[in-house]
């Protein structure tokens, strides 16, 4: 337990001293409060458009009988919760990688393994020092949003939003934690650094960017703005019928789709935001019971990374990787 504490914060001075630290949290508080705040101006500017379109309509004697658009504060933060999923991802890949690849370069792993130091104790104190930087970056993201959203954005947050903002902290946390460890992993497989960077980036292209976009492609739903059902007006269970014409196709869509953990992440916070429509203003158990199965599959894929990590980098196995 000592050895593990020592190496916690050994790491955590590295993180605290790498400029890595201060570009993460820098680039997620700027992105964030940019996407909130031009969000918010860009429903401020339909709503003064739609106060011009009513107050015009009834100078001229007619009864506007339209509902004013109404702003919903969370889903202000979809802009942050991509970033979050492609650029955190990756930022959480490079400092995974760079955990286990720096002490290779500077020669102290032999040194560190010379000693009565086990393999669980370098990994789960450097796990535990990212674990601490992901958290820190998914609060700050967060709350920098929440803050411009009820500043700038003169939105009015409940209790509730709160404890949706917290599930989607978690998440993100969680989501991060992901590529961290799975970086580490790969970095202890491998002889060569470089190509446990080239496999991490691969896995990250093909996770991130190349199945969620194929998913989001072969979704009929997703090829007209606003749903095509809903652009037909078609009912529900007339929607339900067109489907089963297409049991196959959508089964291989959400296979697809299942060996995403960006998916899971994405539908989890997506939902828990109201940034999915469905789910807005939805109570939070309707959506647990929605997103089970997500929220359980992003919670394997994290559990099941830290643990190849443990396995991976056992102290017999990073020596071998060093003669």
């Amino acid at each position: 337990m000592n050895n593990t504490i020592t190496m916690f914060q050994n790491e955590l001075k590295d993180l605290l001293r790498n400029r890595v630290t201060t570009v993460v949290l820098a680039v997620f508080a700027v992105t964030t409060s940019l996407s909130v705040l031009i969000g918010s101006l860009d429903f401020a500017v339909k709503a003064d458009a739609f106060r011009a379109y009513v107050d015009a309509l009834v100078a001229n004697g007619g009864d506007p009988g339209a509902v004013p658009p109404q702003l919903f504060p969370l889903q202000l933060f979809r802009g942050g919760i991509e970033y979050l999923e492609i650029l955190g991802a990756l930022f959480a890949l490079v400092v995974g990688y760079t955990s286990i690849a720096k002490e290779r370069h500077r020669g102290t792993l032999p040194l560190v393994l010379t000693r009565p130091v086990s393999g669980f104790a370098i990994y789960s104190g450097k796990l535990l020092a990212q674990a601490l930087l992901w958290l820190v970056t998914a609060v700050v993201t967060f709350l920098i949003g929440y803050l411009i959203s009820i500043t700038l954005g003169h939105a009015s947050v409940s209790l509730v939003d709160l404890e949706r903002v917290g599930i989607a902290t978690i998440a993100s946390w969680l989501y991060l934690m992901f590529w961290s460890s799975f970086a580490m992993m790969l970095t202890a497989i491998l002889r060569r650094g470089s190509s446990a960077l080239v496999l991490a980036v691969a896995a990250w292209l093909l996770v991130v960017l190349v199945i969620p976009q194929v998913g989001d492609t072969m979704d009929p739903d997703n090829q007209l703005p606003g749903g095509l059902f809903q652009t037909l007006q078609i009912a529900k269970a007339d929607e339900n019928a067109v489907l089963e014409h297409f049991a196959g196709y959508n089964n291989t869509r959400d296979a697809l789709e299942v060996s995403s953990v960006t998916k899971h992440y994405e539908r989890v916070s997506f939902a828990f935001l109201g940034i999915k429509d469905k789910y807005n203003l939805e109570s939070i158990p309707f959506v647990w019971n929605e997103l089970l199965v997500n929220s359980s599959m992003l919670l394997i894929f994290t559990s099941g990374s830290i643990a190849a990590g443990l396995f991976t980098n056992r102290r017999k196995a990073l020596l071998g990787k060093i003669k």
